[in-house]
């Protein structure tokens, strides 16, 4: 099924109306490497007035929000299947977090309430006709937390390391270009580069470029993308 095979995905209980479940692209990275912590809500009866009850801290790491679907109630579904159950999974929140520290680290759970109409082995949102006799029926409430998974953050290599790394990993490209081809004497030209990729580029620090000398270097101008 689409649920089996993702790191922190565990084993889904079809005993319970839904469940929250936090999975990660990768295990085992090294310190600074990103790492996509997204948080599923896997159902199997209409759930309705979800509330956030804790947001995940990702403590030990420099979090950053990548989608968060769960603030606008905006949930799109996906059919899934489990241990042969069959779910609907929706993304509450994705985060991007980079480990600031070796070691084991654990991701922290994120935690919601919602009500729910029980479900009878039909589908409620189908076209059934016995639809409008089960939403009658008075929902009931539950809660859930998803279960805690663990990152091992290695330490970064110091074999092949340049002298002018400033901390930034992952995978990068650099663009540079210039304003103009042709210039006089004492007019200025702009040299931009720019960094782009999958990584934390606020830990790539300003490149060390020894100037020729007969240009004169002007405050450096950095905009965030």
């Amino acid at each position: 099924g689409s649920g089996m095979g993702l790191r922190g995905a565990g084993k889904a209980t079809s005993t319970v109306p839904f469940t929250i479940r936090a999975e990660i692209d990768r295990s085992k990275v090294y310190k600074g490497q990103q790492v996509i912590v997204s948080y599923y809500l896997y159902r199997r009866a209409k759930v309705f007035n979800i509330q956030v009850q804790k947001y995940p801290i990702l403590d030990g790491f420099l979090r950053e929000d990548l989608d968060l679907p769960i603030l606008s109630q905006r949930l799109d579904s996906e059919s899934v299947v489990v241990d042969g159950v069959a779910y609907e999974r929706s993304l509450l929140a994705r985060y991007a977090a980079y480990p600031l520290k070796d070691g084991k680290l654990p991701i922290d759970s994120m935690s919601i309430k919602g009500n729910y109409y029980p479900n009878t082995g039909i589908d409620l949102d189908s076209d059934n006709p016995l639809q409008g006799f089960f939403q009658q029926m008075q929902p009931r409430e539950w809660s859930h937390s998803s279960d805690r998974v663990q990152v091992e953050v290695l330490p970064l290599p110091t074999d092949g390391r340049p002298g002018s790394f400033t901390g930034g990993v992952g995978d990068f490209t650099l663009e540079s270009a210039i304003n103009k081809q042709e210039v006089k004497a004492n007019e200025a030209v702009t040299l931009t580069l720019k960094i782009e990729g999958a990584g934390n580029t606020a830990a790539i620090g300003e490149p060390k470029v020894k100037w020729p000398k007969d240009l004169e270097v002007f405050e450096t101008k950095s905009r965030p993308l």
